[in-house]
């Protein structure tokens, strides 16, 4: 299809997730100086990782606001179109670009004509982080090792609230890893399982943590249940009006910007955390 045919529209940004306390959800990109990451000590930032995986359950969009899931009841839909829809889900590697993906291995269905407000994803709760970093001035590795370039630990290890290590240094990149970032909570401390970010451009994001039953946990409590699923609800800046005869889906985009976060681990190491993605659909 020639590009001149199409009409772009957002589903916006419909994942924002980190492993690090909620007072640091909202790190600036990363301060690049001669191609270097400048990161003081005490900070935190955003950048972009070699490579960031996820797993697509569904796609949506919605004529009004969803209900949100509770601790007792699953989120209403009952407003929204089921756009992709696989119950196996598909491994999606995100890149820079916002390359398209083709949709496989599901049913995708054609919305309606009408006037949409809202759009949803829901994924797993585990994403993939491979990457390595160079410094504007030595680090040290949670793991080991230290020097100008960091990189995520070959240990694919999967990190459950917070605090494993997962970064080695040295003078030049080595067998760079993928860190499985399982998300539990949102702010241990806090024992957080759902949030709104505002999301520049956009309006607020409402993300949740979900049990196996579709229901999410209840702040503040300690978990009841195995977290399995990720909920994202965006609220679009402006209404998106399909035509009556309906759109034709020509591909999906998953772009991440700044998807990994850099923290200050303490004792001058850096720790590797996940960072935001976004969605956007195409159509005819």
């Amino acid at each position: 299809m020639n590009a001149s045919m199409f009409k772009k529209f957002f589903l916006g940004t419909l994942l924002l997730i980190t492993l690090v306390p909620a007072a640091r959800i909202h790190a600036a990109p990363c301060t690049i100086s001669g191609g270097a990451v400048n990161f003081p000590t005490g900070s935190s930032c955003e950048y972009e990782p070699n490579t960031y995986s996820i797993t697509l359950y569904q796609l949506g969009l919605c004529t009004s606001a969803p209900v949100a899931p509770t601790p007792t009841a699953a989120a209403n839909l009952a407003s929204c179109t089921t756009t992709y829809n696989n119950p196996s889900g598909l491994a999606i590697s995100v890149s820079s670009t916002g390359a398209p993906v083709a949709l496989t291995g599901g049913t995708i269905t054609i919305p309606p004509g009408g006037t949409y407000t809202h759009g949803y994803a829901i994924i797993s709760n585990t994403i993939g982080i491979a990457t390595s970093v160079t410094f504007t001035s030595s680090r040290n590795g949670q793991v080991s090792g230290s020097g100008a370039v960091c990189w995520t630990a070959n240990l694919n290890q999967t990190v459950f609230s917070g605090s494993n290590s997962t970064s080695e240094c040295g003078s030049s990149a080595g067998s760079v890893g993928t860190i499985n970032l399982t998300v539990d909570t949102f702010d241990l401390g806090a024992l957080t399982y759902n949030q709104t970010r505002s999301v520049v451009g956009t309006n607020d994001l409402n993300v949740y943590i979900l049990e196996p039953s579709g229901v999410s946990f209840a702040n503040g409590t300690a978990r009841s249940g195995v977290a399995n699923r990720i909920l994202g609800i965006q609220a679009f800046a402006s209404p998106v009006t399909i035509a009556a005869q309906g759109a034709e889906f020509c591909d999906v985009a998953f772009k991440s910007s700044t998807g990994l976060t850099i923290i200050d681990a303490g004792g001058g190491a850096v720790k590797f955390s996940g960072g935001p993605f976004a969605v956007k659909v195409t159509a005819k």
